[in-house]
């Protein structure tokens, strides 16, 4: 995959500094941005400790965003060379930023859950069609690019450290290639 030169400094300086750059495809048109990303290593859901490992394994997936996007961008990465992400309990959080998850399908989420209201989103304007959406594997990551406004993860936003927002506006704007949504 070819990154955009804008995209490739983001993501040295990114590494340089630890910053978040988020997921999906880069060199999309549309831009999505969230709150924050929802850990909960504290586990105040209260559930079993396959749920916790995932939530550490998140964490640390989002403190090396940066990183494995200068990997991508090193080796070329395409999103067909991604390996589908196969979840349970001996599979390690190893995705992808380009295609994170990839294979997940829409039984996997509850109805309510964000990524199911970004297919749906997704297939309303790529296919003009929202009776698919739990028929298909979630595959918006192909024509989307997700941030996140806060780059403190926090299972709730009122927990979220919001101190970095101001830093994060000045990162958004510097990488505002993103032709729709801006």
């Amino acid at each position: 995959m070819k990154y955009q030169k804008i995209f490739e400094n983001c993501v040295k300086e990114c590494k340089e500094n630890g910053t978040y750059i988020g997921t999906g495809n880069p060199n999309s048109k549309i831009l999505i941005v969230g709150k924050e990303t929802a850990t909960d290593i504290e586990n105040k859901a209260n559930r079993d400790e396959l749920y916790v490992l995932f939530q550490k394994e998140s964490l640390q997936d989002f403190q090396e965003n940066a990183i494995k996007w200068q990997l991508n961008i090193n080796n070329e990465i395409e999103i067909d060379s991604i390996p589908n992400w196969v979840g349970g309990k001996d599979s390690p959080l190893t995705i992808n930023p380009l295609f994170p998850f990839k294979s997940l399908h829409p039984k996997e989420l509850k109805e309510g859950q964000t990524w199911s209201k970004y297919q749906k989103l997704h297939d309303l304007i790529f296919l003009n069609d929202l009776s698919s959406v739990k028929e298909k594997e979630i595959d918006f990551h192909n024509n989307f690019f997700l941030t996140e406004m806060n780059n403190s993860p926090a299972k709730f936003t009122k927990d979220a450290n919001k101190s970095g927002i101001p830093n994060r506006k000045h990162f958004l704007k510097k990488v505002s290639s993103f032709k729709i949504f801006q």
